[in-house]
């Protein structure tokens, strides 16, 4: 054989080792999903609800099992190609969201039937293994390959990690203005006031800290106003209290209690508390929280995701970490998610409004006027 030839041959089985590696780097999302998936089967093992329609078999719980079952076996179809991409892809993201719907359901039914049955821990695990199954769905379907899923983690990673770290700081800097404030004995709810606005503003600290870390300059902080953001600001405002009040008649015609934010406990116990966040939500709340979760975290995200994925997924982070301050004692396992699946729509709207406009100004003074305007009714009705 000449030399010509094997070189020929050589590249040949190069060609084709990269396309192969190609199609398994194309696979990954389906592979990731099947192990999700099977993830899913596996905690319908795990305790429950007995609110559920059918009793476990074999130690498996129905309902759970047979979605979990079906998006395994779609995902496992598509990646052994047996079944085209897209409808493999399809039905994955469809079994997987009836996965999630199953673990919904989980949640709320003893609540619903009012039958004081406990919540096992495989519904919430079950809950986060079905939202995972569905991205790697969506994922396969947009022919993701393992760069650009490597990609999203990192920068899913670091977005949730810059979250956590606002989220400590405020924390931290509550603490320190409550023990400041204790040496000097001002009224309780100026006190309770000067550490909500403290914690807003560590929040702006870890979002202007980012933009230090990461030799960006502060033009990377969408400060705009113009009219058309104008709009938007008064268009989300109103998508918001409609969000809260849709899903408050819904959760009520449900039987659903509502989780309550501890602040919202507070006012209730000191009225003029509320009266004092109406500026504080406005001037600080506001602006804190949306230079973190809308200019940092979802604009980050825009670099590895579609922008709407970057606003599902900002939202999801912006949700998960308020989840400390809804996670009171008295909060069951209903009242607890149907809290934070309320959140979750009204970030949704907090994060259309910045995608749309690019004006953190915007999100902030619609975030703003939205606790604004609760604070201030909690006031009235507290005094009234």
């Amino acid at each position: 054989m000449s030399d010509a030839t094997e070189r020929d041959d050589g590249m040949e089985r190069r060609e084709a080792n990269a396309g192969n590696d190609g199609d398994e780097s194309e696979r990954l999302a389906a592979t990731l999903g099947f192990l999700a998936a099977g993830l899913g089967v596996a905690s319908a093992g795990l305790p429950w609800t007995d609110a559920l329609v059918f009793r476990a078999i074999a130690g498996l719980q129905p309902e759970p099992a047979l979605p979990a079952l079906v998006a395994a076996a779609a995902f496992y179809a598509r990646r052994r190609g047996v079944v085209e991409r897209e409808a493999g892809a399809r039905l994955a993201a469809v079994a997987s969201g009836a996965l999630v719907a199953v673990a919904a359901a989980a949640l709320v039914l003893p609540a619903v039937r009012g039958t004081g049955a406990p919540v096992g821990v495989g519904a919430p695990v079950c809950l986060a293994l079905g939202v995972f199954a569905v991205g790697f769905a969506v994922a396969d379907h947009a022919r993701v390959d393992a760069a650009g899923l490597g990609r999203r983690v990192r920068v899913g990673a670091a977005v949730v990690g810059v979250a956590v770290l606002g989220l400590v700081a405020g924390a931290l800097v509550q603490s320190l203005v409550v023990s400041v404030a204790a040496a000097f004995d001002p009224p309780t709810v100026v006190r309770l006031a000067a550490a909500q606005g403290g914690f807003a503003l560590a929040l702006a600290v870890t979002a202007l800290g980012y933009v230090v870390v990461t030799r960006r300059t502060l033009r990377y902080f969408d400060v705009r106003f113009g009219r058309r953001d104008a709009l938007w600001t008064v268009g989300g405002l109103v998508g918001m209290f409609a969000v809260l009040l849709a899903g408050s008649a819904a959760a009520s015609a449900l039987g659903i209690p509502a989780a309550s934010h501890d602040t919202v406990e507070t006012i209730r116990q000191t009225p003029y508390l509320g009266l004092l966040l109406v500026p504080v939500s406005l001037l600080l709340v506001g602006p804190g929280e949306e230079l973190l979760m809308r200019n940092v975290v979802q604009k980050r995200l825009y670099d590895a995701f579609s922008r709407r994925g970057a606003v599902l997924v900002g939202c999801l982070v912006f949700t998960l970490v308020h989840l400390p301050a809804y996670a009171t004692p008295g909060a069951g396992a209903a009242a607890l998610f149907a809290t934070l699946a309320r959140l979750f729509l009204v970030s949704l709207v907090l994060g259309v409004v910045y995608e749309r406009t690019e004006s953190v100004v915007a999100a902030a003074l619609a975030h703003g006027g939205y606790d604004a305007i609760q604070f201030g009714a909690l006031f009235y009705a507290s005094v009234a």
